[in-house]
C-alpha cells in the first residue's frame, strides 16, 4: 500500500509538471489574445491571494496564479503539491536574489510581458521580480516585509529602495493587511501603506456549534504541550479535536478556540473572525507575564535574531525605541482589535478559562459577525477600486 501511494504521488508530480509546462508554451499566446485584462500572482501562501477572490470574481479581468506553497491541498482536489516553477520555488525561495531573479525573469519573460498588473501577496519581497516591467503592482503586506533578507543588509536594503522606487513613482501600492505591518514597515523606511484587513470569505461558513469540542492552537510542540496543561483534559490539539486536514465547517463547529500567540496577526485568526468562532487569547497584561517568565510566545515577531536585527536598524541610523518595546507590538495585535474581531475574548490566566462563559450562538452573535463581515467588505471593495483607478486600469463588474 505505501509503495502504491507512493507510485501514485510521484505520477501525479510528473502529470503536472507536463501539464504545467504545455500551459507554459501555449500561455503567452493566449493572454495576448484575451479580450480581459489579466493579473499575475506567484504565491507562497495559499490563503493570502484567496483572500481576494471575491474581487477577480466579481471583475472580468483573468487572474494567472502560480503557487509555490506546500499548503495547496486546501484548495484544490487535484494538483495539491506546489507549481513546478523554475528559479524561484518552495525549496528556494529563501535564497532569492538578484540572480535568481535574474533567471526567473529570463525563464517566464514571454508571459510576464503580456499581463496587465501584478498582485504580489506573501511574501512582499516578490516585487522585485516584477519590478523590471512597470507596469502596476499591488502588493498585500502580510508578513515582515523583508523575508526573505532577514540576515542580509544589502538584500534587505536593495528592496528598501525597489518599494520607495515604486511607491514614489505610482507604480507600486501598498496594502497592509494589519497594524503591525504598516508601523513596521513605515517605522523603517518611511512607506504608508493602506490598511486593508483580511476578510477570508473562502471558509464560507459561519459558527454552528454542533457540540462542546474545545480546541487550543499553538504553533510548536512546546507552545502545544504548555496549554495540554495549563488548560485540562477538556481541551483538545486541533488534530485531537478535528483531525488531519480538516474542512472550515468542522472547524465552525467547535465551541471556542484557545489560541497562544506567536504572532500578532496570522490568517486563521481573520478566518476564525469572519466564521465567528470565539477564540481566547491572553489579555495583554497576562501575555507580557508570560513573555517575561519566559514562555513560548511571539516566537515569530522578527524573522531574524534580535542582535542581528539591532545590527541591520542601526547601520541605516534608524531609530529602535519601538522595535524593543513590547507595548507597541500589542498595541497593534489584531487580537486586541474588539472593532476587527469582535469575537476575540481575553483572560488574566489560564486558570480564568476554566470558568469562562462563553458566547451563545444566538442572533445578537451573529448580527454582530455580519456587520464585521460586511464592513471590511466594503473597505477591500473601496481601496481595490482605488488601485485600478490610479493604475489607469478599467474593469467592468460582472
Amino acid at each position: 500500500m505505501r509503495l502504491l501511494k507512493s507510485a501514485l504521488k510521484v505520477t501525479i508530480q510528473l502529470i503536472w509538471l507536463v501539464k504545467f509546462r504545455v500551459e507554459m508554451h501555449f500561455l503567452p499566446g493566449l493572454l495576448r489574445r484575451s479580450k480581459r485584462l489579466v493579473a499575475f500572482n506567484l504565491d507562497l501562501h495559499v490563503s493570502v491571494i484567496a483572500d481576494l477572490s471575491d474581487e477577480f470574481a466579481s471583475r472580468t479581468f483573468r487572474l494567472v496564479r502560480w503557487s509555490i506553497s506546500s499548503h495547496n491541498f486546501v484548495f484544490r482536489r487535484v494538483f495539491r503539491i506546489p507549481d513546478p516553477v523554475e528559479f524561484v520555488n518552495q525549496d528556494n525561495w529563501r535564497n532569492l536574489n538578484p540572480i535568481s531573479i535574474g533567471r526567473f525573469n529570463e525563464k517566464y519573460e514571454r508571459v510576464l510581458q503580456e499581463v496587465d498588473f501584478f498582485v504580489v501577496t506573501h511574501t512582499p519581497s516578490f516585487i522585485q521580480i516584477f519590478e523590471k516591467y512597470r507596469k502596476p503592482i499591488l502588493c498585500i503586506n502580510s508578513t515582515r516585509y523583508e523575508a526573505p533578507y532577514s540576515n542580509n543588509t544589502e538584500l534587505w536594503t536593495g528592496l528598501n529602495d525597489s518599494i520607495i522606487r515604486g511607491s514614489e513613482s505610482g507604480k507600486l501600492t501598498m496594502w497592509s493587511n494589519n497594524r503591525v505591518d504598516q508601523g513596521y514597515l513605515s517605522n523603517i523606511i518611511g512607506v504608508e501603506s493602506e490598511l486593508v484587513p483580511s476578510l477570508c470569505t473562502y471558509v464560507n461558513c459561519r459558527w454552528s456549534p454542533s457540540d462542546k469540542t474545545l480546541i487550543y492552537v499553538g504553533k510548536t510542540d512546546l507552545e502545544r504541550s504548555l496549554l495540554k496543561k495549563k488548560l485540562g483534559e477538556n481541551w483538545l490539539s486541533a488534530e485531537e479535536g478535528l483531525g488531519k486536514n480538516y474542512k472550515y465547517e468542522k472547524l465552525a463547529s467547535v465551541s471556542a478556540v484557545f489560541f497562544l500567540p506567536y504572532q500578532l496577526s496570522t490568517m486563521s485568526l481573520f478566518e476564525l473572525a469572519t466564521m465567528g468562532v470565539p477564540v481566547i487569547v491572553p489579555s495583554a497584561a497576562f501575555l507580557k507575564q508570560l513573555w517575561n517568565e519566559g514562555y513560548p510566545v511571539l516566537s515569530e515577531i522578527l524573522y531574524a535574531p534580535l542582535e542581528v536585527f539591532r545590527e541591520s536598524i542601526q547601520s541605516r541610523g534608524l531609530e529602535i525605541d519601538w522595535l524593543m518595546n513590547l507595548d507597541w507590538w500589542l498595541d497593534r495585535a489584531d487580537f486586541y482589535d474588539a472593532v476587527l474581531m469582535p469575537n476575540v475574548i481575553t483572560v488574566e490566566s489560564f486558570e480564568e478559562v476554566a470558568n469562562l462563559k462563553l458566547p451563545i450562538c444566538n442572533q445578537e452573535w451573529r448580527d454582530c459577525i455580519d456587520y464585521r463581515n460586511i464592513t471590511l467588505k466594503q473597505n477591500r471593495e473601496l481601496h481595490f477600486n482605488n488601485f485600478l483607478s490610479r493604475a489607469g486600469i478599467s474593469v467592468d463588474q460582472k
